[in-house]
């Protein structure tokens, strides 16, 4: 109870005076002797604190006593070595767990994730290695005053320390950071960095993993065998391949940019796939600039003069009027190879030369010039065998080419019992496609190769006429689509040729080099009734992208060093206890209210003896009374 008189300095009442004191010898002598001593429970006599004896420092070993377990833990800091063992196994266990994840697969777990289990274990590591560093600053608190006097405002400093970063940094202000103690509060400053530099471990990025359970199939040409088909009407003509036909079509007349017609009958379940390196049979355009072979002449005719532009060795001939009146636009032509400027090697299918202005095909005006300027080209389309590895990459097929063999001979030519063929074979390995060693791929001449020179006969052999009034595409053969071919070549859309006229043939054979192939290999798969198991297709890997974990590991350097610096202050403070022989109170504020109790103060040991006396009270219970200037921790 707070007295009736007014005080000017806060009043402590003695805890222990609430405590039922037991009937031992010991306490009989405690009380027998009180009357002779100050009572320093009386608030008159707070100012006067009791005299110490100095006694002889003693052991509990020298008294003949036994440890108990709580003793030999607080003396030999058990929980504090507890403590950092539990948070370098954990540290460990982190490292194990993302060693094993690393550049693996995100894993799915059920009830938690990878960040999680990760942000778990690195905090009880930051919060085993921390209380371990808290214990060990607050017992430096009595390693400090065992030392020698010091300022009593050190009890608050040190205490603040051992509570969170903002103590460390006032403690390391006041030790000018030239004590053991600034070791303990570095770990806990750096200790708020622990959970962001664990978690900053994990990094995901996709990959493209293959899924073998899925089908993948991509066509590819060995033997090419295009069957034509004969009709008699009002006169006989080759029907060539369906299929041949309507990819070269498309490939002159369909605008669109993804070239389908020059994307194969692939298998892709998925909507990424990827392929070994593929080797097939297809075919390849080539041109070439043949204006230096025009010869040009002029020629007085009933209507004016009449000029002539020629390729003298073909006789692929345009011609306009001077005055401007009527042109050809351009002609072009299928010859034979013994008539070729540039291709005569009869490997090639039957050259096409094209003689056009050198004009804007979006100009439909006719020519007042008097001389005008013209351009020859001469394309051909070649077997060959290309090298190439595909894939197919959120579903749009792509190709890389890696190499290309055209060198072929002839076979059976002049043999009546065998198929005249055009053969290649490319002295590749595995790496390039070639699974089988001398492999060949062979083209038939007598039937793929002659329609193909009798499709492209018909519909690129023809001419524009352009006058004052009208104009008309000539197409040379009434078969096919010969006069839509004009047009396009003229000014229609086809894909990757521009506006100049004279440029139009080489993009144009390119699209129908394309296509062709495409029909090469394509063919084994509609012989096979789209049946991949019995065509002769190349066998993938379909992908899916998966999110794949990298651990960057110079971010454990952080945890990695607050546990150490933890462990350094924990072996420290057990070294510098022992040598000091100071108690072992830790952050325990009870020692402060047994300050001028006789029985603390003239005892060896101290630690002991504190939690003694502590347990005394029993079940007392206390209160904070404060009235005006005066605060009293009372019964």
């Amino acid at each position: 109870m707070l007295p009736d008189t007014e005080l000017n300095e806060p009043v402590y009442e003695h805890l222990l005076e609430g405590v039922q004191r037991p009937e031992d010898d010991d306490w009989d002598r405690d009380t027998d002797t009180s009357s002779q001593q100050t009572r320093y429970d009386d608030p008159e006599n707070l100012s006067a604190p009791p005299p110490l004896t100095p006694q002889p420092q003693t052991t509990i070993a020298e008294e003949g006593q036994t440890q108990t377990a709580s003793e030999i833990m607080s003396d030999w800091f058990l929980l504090e070595i507890l403590g950092v063992i539990l948070s370098a196994g954990l540290l460990i266990a982190m490292v194990v767990v993302l060693n094993t994840r690393n550049k693996h697969p995100q894993p799915h777990w059920r009830y938690m994730s990878l960040n999680s289990l990760v942000s778990w274990m690195s905090t009880l590591s930051k919060a085993c290695i921390l209380f371990s560093v808290n214990k060990a600053l607050g017992q430096l608190k009595w390693v400090w005053f065992a030392q020698t006097s010091r300022p009593v405002f050190d009890i608050r400093t040190f205490d603040s320390a051992s509570r969170g970063p903002f103590g460390g940094i006032a403690l390391v202000w006041t030790l000018r950071a030239r004590h053991f103690a600034v070791i303990g509060c570095l770990a806990v400053l750096l200790a708020l960095g622990f959970d962001p530099f664990s978690q900053n471990l994990i990094h995901y990025s996709k990959r493209w993993s293959s899924m073998m359970h899925m089908r993948h199939w991509l066509p590819m040409s060995l033997t090419i065998i295009l069957l034509p088909r004969w009709s008699w009407h009002s006169h006989v003509i080759m029907i060539v391949d369906p299929a041949l036909m309507s990819n070269v079509y498309n490939s002159l007349l369909n605008t669109d940019q993804t070239k389908p017609w020059a994307i194969p009958r692939y298998i892709c379940t998925s909507s990424n796939c990827t392929w070994k390196p593929v080797a097939s049979l297809e075919a390849q355009a080539s041109c070439a600039n043949i204006t230096d072979r025009l010869t040009r002449s002029c020629e007085r005719v009933e209507k004016g003069m009449n000029c002539t532009v020629s390729l003298p060795k073909s006789n692929t001939t345009a011609w306009y009027l001077k005055d401007g009146t009527y042109s050809l636009k351009f002609v072009v032509d299928v010859v034979n190879v013994d008539k070729a400027s540039m291709y005569t090697n009869e490997s090639y299918v039957m050259p096409i030369q094209f003689i056009a202005q050198r004009e804007n095909t979006t100009d439909h005006r006719v020519q007042s010039r008097q001389d005008m300027e013209w351009e020859a080209t001469e394309c051909t389309i070649q077997p060959v065998v290309r090298s190439f590895r595909a894939s197919v990459i959120n579903s749009v097929y792509r190709e890389e080419t890696l190499a290309v063999w055209a060198n072929g001979t002839a076979t059976g030519i002049n043999d009546s019992t065998t198929a005249p063929k055009w053969t290649l074979q490319p002295p590749w390995g595995p790496d390039l496609g070639v699974t089988q060693p001398n492999q060949k791929f062979e083209l038939d001449i007598r039937q793929t190769e002659q329609s193909i020179e009798l499709f492209l006969k018909a519909i690129f052999s023809g001419s524009y006429l352009v006058g004052l009034i009208h104009s008309t595409f000539y197409p040379a053969s009434r078969d096919y689509a010969g006069a839509d071919i004009l047009r396009a070549l003229w000014g229609g859309g086809i894909v990757g040729c521009g506006d100049e006229l004279a440029g139009r043939l080489n993009c144009s054979m390119q699209n129908v080099a394309e296509a062709i192939s495409k029909t090469f290999r394509d063919s084994a798969y509609i012989k096979a009734k789209s049946n991949p198991d019995h065509a002769e297709m190349a066998r993938g890997d379909s992908l899916v992208s998966v999110t794949y974990i990298s651990v960057h590991w110079e971010w454990i350097a952080l945890p990695a060093l607050v546990w150490v610096l933890g462990t350094l202050v924990v072996i420290g403070t057990w070294w510098k206890t022992r040598r000091t022989k100071a108690p072992k109170w830790n952050n325990d504020p009870l020692p402060l209210l047994f300050l001028y109790h006789d029985r603390i103060n003239q005892g060896p040991g101290g630690g002991s003896q504190v939690e003694d006396e502590a347990s005394k009270l029993g079940k007392l219970r206390v209160k904070l009374y404060k009235s005006e200037q005066r605060v009293v921790l009372g019964r």
